[in-house]
């Protein structure tokens, strides 16, 4: 981009390289557009990021976020107390393998048609039990 076509010689050659000087010029504004674009978006992606990590840890109601395959990856402070279990514990488990003691309810359902159906997310109550008993 710092490159320029020296201006001189026959006429069809100095226009080429203005016009070849001109795109040179234009490409370094694109680029300087494109960059703060990014920037700014990045900054708007972290400040929501900080968002979304205040109110899962906040939050009063458990939340797991699994994968695809609903293998748990994190989980929030209120899920740990309400299943009696560290954070260290749950990640790497399988969701679908913490029981649901409601009646009528299938195991891994929900996930199933979260990947069947190709969703962006699902939400889902469950009843877990709970080390020593309890549910």
């Amino acid at each position: 981009l710092q490159e320029r076509a020296p201006v001189c010689g026959f006429a069809e050659f100095r226009e080429l390289a203005r016009a070849f000087n001109r795109m040179a010029e234009q490409l370094i504004v694109e680029k300087q557009l494109l960059e703060g674009r990014v920037e700014q978006r990045t900054r708007a992606l972290n400040d929501s990021e900080l968002r979304f990590r205040g109110v899962f840890e906040r939050a009063q109601v458990g939340i797991a976020i699994c994968d695809a395959r609903g293998l748990i990856l994190e989980v929030n402070t209120a899920l740990t107390a309400m299943l009696c279990r560290t954070a260290e514990a749950l990640r790497g488990a399988k969701l679908a393998d913490l029981p649901d003691f409601r009646p009528g309810r299938l195991h891994g359902g929900e996930l199933n048609r979260l990947v069947s159906a190709k969703l962006d997310h699902v939400r889902f109550e469950r009843g877990f039990a709970l080390p020593g008993g309890g549910e």
